[in-house]
C-alpha cells in the first residue's frame, strides 16, 4: 500500500482517491505526539492494513524523533503490544489517557 504523511495524518488512497486507511495525530502543549484516529475501510478490515498503517506511523514517529501516546483505542492497544519494539518512542505517561476513537468524521479523501 502507497502510504502518503502530510499534515499531522498518514493515509492511503485507491486509485480513484476514495479513502482506503487513515490515522490521524495532534500535538500536545508539552511535545507529546498523540495518535487520536484511525480508520480501515471496511472492505480492507481483516487483512491486516491497520497493523501496516501503525508500523508506517511509529517508523516515521521515531525517524522524527517524536514521544508518541494514543486515545484511539486501536493505537492504544497496538502500542501495547509492540511496547518492545518502540518503547523509545512512547511518551513517558503512556497509558495513562483515556481511549476514545473519533467516529464522528466522515472519511473523505
Amino acid at each position: 500500500m502507497d502510504w502518503t504523511i502530510e499534515n499531522n495524518r498518514i493515509y492511503a488512497n485507491a486509485e480513484d482517491r476514495t479513502l482506503l486507511a487513515e490515522l490521524t495525530y495532534t500535538t500536545r502543549d508539552d511535545g507529546v505526539h498523540v495518535v487520536d484516529h484511525t480508520f480501515v475501510s471496511p472492505s480492507l478490515r481483516g487483512q491486516g492494513v491497520a497493523g501496516e498503517m501503525m508500523q508506517v506511523a511509529a517508523t516515521e514517529f521515531r525517524a522524527r524523533g517524536y514521544k508518541v501516546s494514543a486515545t484511539c483505542s486501536y493505537a492504544h492497544a497496538w502500542f501495547k503490544r509492540h511496547a518492545k519494539d518502540y518503547e523509545d518512542i512512547l511518551a513517558s505517561a503512556f497509558g495513562e489517557e483515556s481511549t476514545a476513537c473519533k467516529i464522528d468524521r466522515q472519511h473523505d479523501s
